[in-house]
């Protein structure tokens, strides 16, 4: 399963001993009926939501970074019922890209399901609802008591990026000429999204042109577009980048793709977590973001992640 990271989301079970850099094990110890004073007890939730996420991010770096900080041992020490011995550990064995998690409880039905829907808000800007449905999908039985769900829309209330609505549509049902407005990641054929804007090609086509970016991938895999309105021709969009060595001058130049392709002013959502971005880079991507908000039309942001840089 190549797990490098467990977290005990119970008090029940004992804590396991962690064997860095093969896995790391972390402890929550998160009631299971909860507390009598309800405040006390969201905020408990919430702290182990901000410590959650940052144990989990950090399983999200490259392999050379985590080694510099847990050098993998050339020889380990094992013991059985055969006695002590040592055993040599190849680099290859822990090398992959990122670790996988492994979150548990006595039962794992609400604890561990409560810290996964934390962390899917803030990664991804879900709102409450859409977290425990992806979960749900994936664990059918999923049960978070009435003190779960009112942490996470207090934590939802600091990260959710919420449901975007395509403009003609929220006008269509405040003219009281339809009904209802569905969100545009669940439009059909019949609502006015489309889903290809000119600032997408154009910055396709100004990420081919750098090298250090063109190995990045297809721009398609980390630069979601959420809608564009046809009336409006405004779009919005979601870059993801993390673990894959963006530094400074890489900065530089993805910055300056963006903003002349067009896409910096209209970016709602900008993560770059587990790089190796300076205050240099830093320093460039606030002044190219302040320009772009500084536009006639402002710029659209609302989410900026560059956790675990340099």
């Amino acid at each position: 399963m190549r797990v490098t990271l467990a977290i005990n989301c119970s008090t029940e079970i004992k804590a396991i001993d962690s064997r860095p850099p093969l896995y790391r094990c972390r402890t929550l110890a998160l009631d299971e009926y909860g507390s009598s004073n309800e405040r006390i007890y969201l905020d408990k939730l919430l702290d182990m939501f901000r410590r959650s996420f940052d144990w989990i991010e950090l399983e999200r770096m490259s392999y050379d970074r985590l080694e510099e900080s847990d050098p993998v041992p050339q020889e380990e020490k094992r013991r059985g019922r055969l006695g002590g011995g040592s055993v040599k550990v190849e680099k290859k064995t822990v090398k992959w890209p990122f670790g996988r998690v492994l979150l548990f409880s006595r039962l794992g039905f609400d604890r561990p399901c409560l810290i996964c829907a934390a962390y899917l808000i803030r990664r991804y800007g879900l709102t409450v609802d859409q977290a425990i449905g992806v979960i749900m999908s994936a664990r059918p039985g999923t049960s978070l008591n009435p003190h779960h769900i009112t942490a996470l829309q207090e934590w939802a209330a600091m990260y959710s990026l919420g449901d975007l609505y395509c403009d003609v549509c929220v006008k269509e049902l405040t003219t009281g000429v339809a009904s209802i407005a569905h969100p545009v990641l669940q439009y059909d054929n019949d609502c006015h999204v489309i889903q290809i804007s000119d600032e997408f090609p154009a910055f396709q086509e100004e990420v081919s042109m750098v090298p250090a970016l063109a190995k990045l991938g297809d721009p398609a895999m980390y630069l979601q577009q959420i809608f564009i309105d046809t009336s409006s021709k405004k779009a919005f969009f979601d870059l993801t980048l993390g673990g894959v060595g963006i530094d400074d001058t890489m900065v530089e130049a993805l910055c300056s793709a963006l903003d002349i392709s067009g896409v910096m002013p209209i970016i709602r959502r900008l993560a770059l977590p587990n790089n190796a971005i300076g205050s240099a880079g830093a320093t460039t991507l606030a002044s190219a973001l302040v320009s772009a908000g500084s536009a006639e039309d402002g710029g659209e942001l609302l989410f900026l992640d560059l956790s675990h840089n340099k």
